[in-house]
């Protein structure tokens, strides 16, 4: 499941731990929440505290390439599979 970073609008933001609506505790102006929770508040702290809101980017996975030398089928591979 992806992360949502809110933040605190600049004017709003301070450093250290701060307390929004009594509920959510943003730090250094922050708040990383799974994509259910920022699905539910969303609306209250864009709308009533004027929070932006992005997705964390996720690292790609690596995709799983074979090396060259493992991709390539000799013939002698071939013909002992063959007659199975």
């Amino acid at each position: 499941m992806s992360k949502f970073i809110f933040t605190l609008p600049e004017a709003a933001a301070k450093k250290g731990i701060q307390s929004v609506g009594g509920k959510y505790n943003f730090k250094d102006g922050k708040l990383v929440v799974e994509e259910d929770i920022a699905r539910k508040i969303k609306k209250v702290l864009t709308t009533f505290h004027g929070c932006t809101v992005s997705q964390e980017k996720t690292p790609v996975a690596e995709k799983n390439v074979p090396a060259p030398e493992d991709a390539v089928l000799s013939k002698t591979a071939t013909k002992a599979t063959k007659g199975h």
